[in-house]
């Protein structure tokens, strides 16, 4: 109670001077080591950024106004953060920008209403009270898509704080508990995944807080943990290795179809609608009346097919529980069970891979055709509906189912040709149901060769006897294979005639040279005689 005290007492300070203007900026620059007016104030901006403007995101707080969005690009900051402005604060990325509350105190505190922290790493408040990842003290506020952790507590909302949204974050390995309530209504609590705490939540003095699609794992004394507090809705949690203490509190446990999911207990689900036959008692005063047979998600990832080692899968969104999920390849139709509320109307979404499965379809509900609305791209078609009532029975039935008829493979007549000689291979023999797409010739010349194509070319340069392998492949890996025998003949060489007539002429023209040569050298010495005669 003493540090409730302390903690309220400087929450009441900070209250007090934000009355007196200027004296905000002094007193919590004393108090948390902040610099407000670092650098001057830009006026009229909407979107303030961090660090190009400001180089702290609290001194981005000190200079905005209600209603500014202040962006903090990736990095990490190392301060505590005091909102008392109606502000979305936003990070780059959740896993790269940091507030680091380097063991000081709470990391963030939230004072005033309709405040939005999205997208951050909050970490290292002080582990000792009050060290909290981000405290709360106003109405209005979302807190979504962070990851929470290595703080005392994760998030605080303290006394009335109401309205308030705590989503999609991942709060994990804080010391005390994941996120506290105390004398809260009216919140939501939805989506988070809360894990490695002491206490996964604990709600004290608190009703009306609906906490929805939540996965609580690895909290050692408890997941839930209320005290004094009554009128809560909690459904479509997934309680793994942690359990739920209630003291002096008596809740709702399901939304009167579907309940959580409690990993380790004993269920039967003999009409496959995905909700256990037997209620599960946590108390004498509270009970689950519906509990899940499987871990609740809205996204649900189906294994519809195996075929060629290839796993199609089909996914199911909704906001009821499916089950039961079934695919017949002969009858060209996918199956399965929704379950939900009597009083709300369900929706689904199914996205199924064309090679699984095509349309045109015919989506039916216990029977009845259903209005449904119809978007594909090259690969997939989603098909959307909705649905009232408790349990219904889905059926799509679809036009062409995945072809599971392989191709049939021709590699054409056997060849004999010279060596040295292009060869023209021929598949167009080759058929399938729906279409071939790949033609693959295989054979060894010396070393193993690969061809594509319907008619691909080859020329052998070696003699001898080549059995070539076509396989034929269709669009979802059916195959067929066929061989063909190519002949490689080797032509023996002929002998060069052409050679000896070049020698003929060259020795026939050395001979006729020589004699011309002789005859003038003869008449040159008979000339040289007449000569001497006449002397």
């Amino acid at each position: 109670m003493t540090r409730k005290i302390i903690l309220l007492v400087f929450v009441c300070l900070l209250f007090l001077s934000a009355e007196s203007g200027g004296l905000l900026n002094s007193l919590v620059a004393a108090g948390m080591g902040l610099h407000f007016l670092e650098r001057p104030v830009i006026a009229g901006q909407d979107i303030i950024f961090v660090p190009d403007d400001y180089k702290k995101i609290q001194w981005a707080v000190g200079n905005a106004t209600d209603g500014d969005t202040i962006f903090v690009r990736a990095g990490t900051y190392y301060e505590q953060l005091f909102v008392y402005l109606s502000l979305t604060i936003v990070g780059e990325d959740k896993n790269a920008t940091i507030i680091d509350g380097r063991e000081q105190q709470t990391v963030i505190i939230v004072s005033s209403n309709h405040v939005v922290v999205k997208g951050f790493t909050i970490r290292n408040a002080g582990l000792l009270f009050p060290g909290t990842g981000i405290s709360v003290y106003s109405n209005s506020n979302v807190l979504s898509e962070n990851i929470i952790g290595n703080n005392g507590e994760g998030i605080s909302l303290w006394e009335n704080s109401v309205n308030n949204t705590i989503t999609r974050n991942i709060i994990e390995r804080n010391i005390y508990c994941g996120i506290s309530l105390d004398n809260s209504t009216n919140n939501m609590i939805s989506e988070n995944t809360i894990a490695n705490h002491e206490h996964g939540i604990v709600i004290t003095n608190s009703e009306n807080n609906t906490i929805i699609g939540n996965t609580f794992m690895a909290n050692s004394h408890c997941g839930v943990r209320l005290d004094s507090s009554d009128n809560n809705f909690i459904y479509h949690n997934n309680f793994v290795n942690s359990s739920v203490h209630s003291h002096n509190s008596t809740n709702t446990w399901d939304n009167g179809a579907e309940g959580n999911h409690w990993a380790g207990i004993e269920v039967e689900d003999l009409n496959g609608d995905g909700i256990s036959d037997t209620p599960f008692a946590i108390n004498e005063y509270n009970r689950d009346n519906y509990p899940l047979v499987e871990r609740w998600s809205t996204l649900r990832i189906h294994n519809a097919f195996v075929w060629n080692a290839k796993t199609y899968e089909v996914t199911t969104y909704s906001n009821c529980t499916v089950a039961s999920f079934s695919f017949s390849h002969p009858a060209k139709q996918i199956s399965f069970n929704v379950t939900g509320p009597f009083d709300k109307v369900g929706f689904c979404k199914v996205t199924i891979p064309k090679l699984l499965l095509a349309g045109p379809w015919q989506v039916l509900i216990n029977g009845m055709a259903a209005d449904t609305t119809k978007v594909a791209n090259d690969t997939h078609s989603s098909l959307g509906f909705t649905f009232s009532f408790s349990t219904q029975k889905v059926k799509i039935v679809g036009t062409e189912a995945l072809d599971t008829i392989p191709p049939t493979a021709d590699a054409g007549p056997d060849q004999i040709v010279n060596e040295n000689t292009q060869v023209t291979f021929d598949g167009s023999r080759s058929s399938d149901n729906v279409g071939i797409t790949n033609y693959t010739w295989t054979f060894v010349e010396k070393t193993p060769r690969t061809l594509t194509q319907m008619n691909p070319t080859h020329t052998f340069n070696t003699p001898g006897n080549y059995t070539v392998t076509l396989k034929a492949t269709d669009a979802v890996g059916n195959y067929d294979t066929d061989t063909v025998t190519v002949r490689v003949l080797d032509v023996p060489e002929t002998f060069p005639w052409w050679i000896i007539g070049l020698t003929v002429v060259a020795v026939g023209g050395i001979i006729l040279l020589t004699a011309i040569r002789w005859k003038r050298k003869t008449r040159h010495h008979a000339q040289a005689r007449a000569r001497s005669h006449k002397r």
